[in-house]
C-alpha cells in the first residue's frame, strides 16, 4: 500500500444491486421494556389516548424505519397469538418462559399493526414454531389478512377491526436450531414443519414473503456465511431449473456483549423488567457503521436487515418516565435510513488499507457507495485509531455536483457513552468539506470514526448512457 489518497472509482453504470429499503429494518420483541415502557405506556403522561408513547413514536417516524419485526424472538417460540387479541380484561396474564417474565398481554397483534400504521412502518410478523402448529400459523394469517366470512376473519372484525392488516412479510419460527428454544429441533425436523406452515399460510394468502430459520449462532453451520448459503441456494435452483431465487434476511444483527447474562437476561417474573438494556459507547457506534457498510455491500442477495431491537432493549433508543435518550448506534443506523437510497456501487477501490480477522474474509477500510435521483451517499469507517485518512472519489462517468451533507462520528474517547445525564456526549459534528475538482473529489476522515458524506452528480456534456449494468 503506497503512502497517498485511497483511491475510489465511481461508475454509476456499475452496480452491485438495486437497494431494497427493508434492509435498514428492526426488531421489537416482549422481552424487558421493548414494548411495555417502551413504546407502550398507558399509565405515562407522555402517552396518547392509545398508549402509545408519543415521543418515541414521533422518533420512529422521523427515522422513517421501513420494516419492523415482530413479537420475537425466543419469546414467540412459546406464544400463542389468542391471548394478545380480544377484550384486554380478558386477555390471560401469562409467564414467558424464554425470558422468565409475565406478560399482560394488554399489547398484541392488533395493538401492534396499529402501531405500525402510526409509525409510518409495515410489519415483519413472527409465527410460532415452538409450542406452535402449522395450523395455528395459518389462523394467524387469516386472522390478519382475510376480509371476512371464515371462522378468524370473523373473530378479527368482532375484535373491533373490520379491515384485514393484509401483513405481507411472515417468519417461520425463530432461531429453532439453537438449544435455548423453546420447541428446538433439528434442521430436518424444522424443514418439514416451516414447508408445511408456509404452504398453509399460502392456501390462506397466496401474496406472502416467508422467511425461514438459518443458524443462530456462531458456532452453527452457516451462521454468517452469506457466501456460502447463496451458493447453496443457486445450486438447488440450478438442479430444479427453477426460475424462483431465494434472498437472505439477515433479521436479527446489532453489537451486544455485555448484558447477556444473569439478572440481564432473567425478569424473575416481573413485567416489563429491565432485561438487555445494553449502554453503547463509541466504539460500539463505530461497529454498527461497519455492519451497516456490510449489509450494503451484501445488497445485491440480502434483501431484509433488522437492527435488533430498537427501544430499551439492545437498542439505539432509551427511555425512563420522562423522556428519552438517543444512544451512539442511533447516529449511524439514522444516516443508513436518511440516505441509503437508489443503487448500491459497485466500486474499484486501489491503495486501501486491510487488516487480517480471524474467520472471516480480509476486511476493506473504505464503506459502500450508493446514488438515486442524482445524489451520491458515501459512509466511510476509519478504524484505524491514530491515523486520518484521505479518501478520494474518481468519477468515471459523471463530475461533482454540489455538496448536501458531510457529517462525522468520532470522538478521543471510545468508551463515550449517551445517557440522560448526558444525553449528547457522542453526536455527529459537521466534517470537514470535500474537496472537489472537476470529476475528483477528496475527503478527509479522521481516526476511530464514521462518515456520511453526500453530494449531487451530474453528467458530463456529451457522455452517453451505457445500457448495461454490470453485476
Amino acid at each position: 500500500m503506497g503512502t497517498g489518497p485511497i483511491r475510489v472509482y465511481l461508475d454509476t453504470r456499475r452496480t452491485r444491486a438495486a437497494l431494497d429499503r427493508n434492509i435498514f429494518g428492526s426488531f421489537l420483541e416482549h422481552l424487558g421494556r421493548a414494548i411495555y415502557e417502551g413504546i407502550y405506556d398507558p399509565k405515562s403522561a407522555l402517552s396518547d389516548s392509545n398508549g402509545y408513547r408519543k415521543d418515541v413514536l414521533e422518533e420512529i417516524r422521523k427515522l422513517s424505519v421501513p420494516m419492523i419485526r415482530y413479537p420475537g424472538g425466543n419469546f414467540v417460540s412459546g406464544y400463542n397469538w389468542l391471548d394478545g387479541v380480544g377484550p384486554k380484561q380478558d386477555r390471560p396474564r401469562v409467564l414467558d418462559k424464554a425470558w422468565n417474565s409475565m406478560n399482560s398481554n394488554e399489547f398484541g397483534t392488533n395493538e401492534f399493526l396499529a402501531w405500525c400504521k402510526a409509525a409510518g412502518t409495515q410489519p415483519l410478523l413472527a409465527v410460532n414454531l415452538g409450542t406452535g402448529t402449522p395450523e395455528d400459523a395459518a389462523a394467524l394469517v387469516e386472522y390478519c389478512n382475510v376480509d371476512q366470512g371464515t371462522r378468524w376473519s370473523e373473530l378479527r372484525r368482532k375484535h373491533g377491526v373490520a379491515d384485514p392488516h393484509r401483513v405481507r412479510h411472515w417468519c417461520l419460527g425463530n432461531e429453532m436450531d439453537g438449544p435455548w428454544q423453546i420447541g428446538h429441533m433439528s434442521a430436518t425436523e424444522y424443514g418439514w414443519k416451516a414447508a408445511d406452515a408456509g404452504r398453509q399460510m399460502r392456501y390462506v394468502d397466496r401474496d406472502l414473503t416467508l422467511v425461514a430459520c438459518g443458524s443462530s449462532g456462531p458456532g452453527m453451520p452457516t451462521y454468517l456465511e452469506f457466501a456460502e448459503v447463496t451458493a447453496v441456494c443457486d445450486f438447488v435452483r440450478g438442479r430444479l431449473r427453477s426460475k424462483k431465487k431465494l434472498w437472505l434476511s439477515f433479521d436479527e444483527w446489532n453489537v451486544w456483549y455485555r448484558a447477556r447474562s444473569g439478572s440481564a437476561t432473567d425478569g424473575h417474573r416481573q413485567e416489563a423488567p429491565h432485561l438487555l438494556e445494553e449502554v453503547y459507547n463509541l466504539e460500539d457506534a463505530l461497529l454498527v457503521g461497519g455492519c451497516i457498510n456490510t449489509l450494503l455491500r451484501s445488497a445485491n442477495r440480502v434483501k431484509i436487515g433488522c437492527l435488533a431491537q430498537l427501544v430499551n432493549v439492545i437498542a439505539p433508543l432509551m427511555t425512563n418516565t420522562t423522556g428519552l435518550v438517543r444512544q451512539t448506534i442511533l447516529y449511524p443506523y439514522s444516516w443508513a435510513l436518511q440516505h441509503g437510497r437508489g443503487s448500491v456501487l459497485d466500486v474499484l477501490m486501489e491503495n486501501c488499507p486491510t487488516y487480517e480477522s480471524s474467520g472471516t474474509e480480509t476486511a476493506a477500510f473504505a464503506g459502500p457507495i450508493q446514488a438515486a435521483e442524482g445524489v451520491l451517499s458515501v459512509f466511510v469507517l476509519n478504524r484505524d485509531l491514530a491515523k486520518p485518512r484521505e479518501v478520494e472519489l474518481n468519477w468515471e462517468d459523471r463530475t461533482g455536483g454540489r455538496l448536501l451533507m458531510a457529517q462525522v462520528l468520532t470522538g478521543s474517547d471510545l468508551k463515550a457513552v449517551n445517557d440522560f445525564a448526558a444525553p449528547t456526549r457522542v453526536v455527529p459534528k459537521a466534517a470537514d468539506k470535500p474537496v472537489a475538482s472537476g470529476a475528483r473529489t477528496r475527503i478527509e476522515v479522521p481516526p476511530r470514526s464514521y462518515s456520511s458524506t453526500s453530494g449531487s452528480f451530474r453528467t458530463p456534456l456529451g457522455h452517453k448512457p451505457c445500457q448495461q449494468t454490470h453485476k
